[in-house]
């Protein structure tokens, strides 16, 4: 498992982090570990869900960016 965090600059309300929550919990193998305005810290199940955990924030409606550490 490996924790990612995205920066998702425009989810501030929590009405927006639910949106993005159910976003990532809709993708098989990845779980949040926290979320809070402007950023979200995801549980991958595997390296190649980071792709996918991304198209589905944006697909929910939110530009999203890697936080790069």
């Amino acid at each position: 498992m490996k924790n990612q965090i995205f920066n998702v600059p425009t989810m501030k309300s929590a009405h927006c982090q639910a949106t993005v929550t159910k976003a990532i919990e809709a993708v098989e193998g990845a779980g949040i570990q926290h979320i809070g305005p402007g950023t979200v810290t995801v549980t991958l199940a595997a390296d190649d869900l980071q792709a996918t955990v991304f198209t589905a924030i944006e697909k929910a409606g939110y530009r999203v960016h890697l936080n790069e550490q």
